[in-house]
């Protein structure tokens, strides 16, 4: 416990407590109000994720022996990133798949085309979080909002023209 004060140098209050395996050593991971904190539990010091432990990691995940390309440090969200802790390490391999890896926890999350694509239409078509991406603003509320009133007034103006037309069909019928 004094490490992780140290490391964050404040008196902490530490929430949870994980025993993680990072890279072939163990950790631990102090979750606390301020932020997150490993610590490598042989050595007692912080453990830091390096761009290299990143690349390690992530091919862990996956195949050990996919190639990957250099690795970017991504510090706002984008199409391949939409959401999660910031700032992270995007690892791209061979095989198109991509991997991004938390510097605070270790915590390494994959995606490939498929699955993009998949979140894109169906997260992005209700969300309108592609559009937040390219504009930088949060848009999606607003713009949900709108596009919603707008479908009910159109929906409500269809039933109010169409009311007198199935009132009169319903009459020659009978």
């Amino acid at each position: 416990m004094a490490r992780v004060a140290a490391a964050a140098d404040e008196d902490v209050v530490v929430r949870r407590v994980q025993i993680l395996p990072i890279g072939g050593r163990t950790a631990y991971l102090f979750a606390t109000k301020s932020g997150d904190y490993l610590i490598d539990a042989e050595s007692g010091r912080p453990l830091t994720i390096t761009p290299e432990l990143a690349r390690r990691l992530a091919a862990d995940r996956l195949d050990p022996g996919l190639q990957a390309d250099p690795i970017e440090e991504i510090h706002s969200h984008d199409f391949w990133y939409v959401s999660g802790q910031l700032p992270v390490f995007r690892v791209r391999f061979s095989n198109s798949t991509v991997a991004h890896v938390s510097p605070a926890t270790g915590e390494v999350q994959v995606t490939d085309l498929s699955r993009q694509l998949f979140t894109l239409l169906a997260g992005g078509m209700h969300t309108f979080w592609p559009l937040s991406v390219v504009v930088g603003l949060p848009v999606g509320k607003w713009l949900l909002w709108a596009a919603s009133f707008a479908s009910l007034i159109l929906i409500g103006s269809g039933y109010w023209l169409a009311f007198p037309r199935w009132r009169a069909w319903r009459r020659e019928k009978s």
